[in-house]
């Protein structure tokens, strides 16, 4: 299986591409995992990949709020560079 490309671009204002790039895969594999424990007939491997999905769900909630301070942070870096714009005019 070959692996996409990927490199950070190194410019966070307001995001992260990097985050951003693990977010979509992390939600490309909760997505296999639902459409493949739809499919399983065996309990026990059933309940495996369940608490597999449960796993990715918060991994996927953590990045979001990972992100979302992220633009916080930078919102507040704004306000401040704009302060001192203020105060120079």
């Amino acid at each position: 299986m070959s692996e996409p490309q990927f490199s950070c671009e190194h410019v966070c204002k307001n995001t992260c591409s990097t985050l951003h790039e693990v977010l979509t895969r992390e939600n490309e594999i909760l997505q296999h995992y639902k459409d493949v424990v739809e499919e399983c007939s065996m309990l026990n491997i059933k309940s495996f990949i369940e608490e597999r999905i449960s796993e990715k769900r918060k991994v996927i909630y953590n990045l979001l709020q990972v992100l979302n301070e992220m633009k916080v942070n930078s919102a507040v870096i704004d306000d401040i560079a704009e302060s001192y714009e203020t105060i120079d005019n």
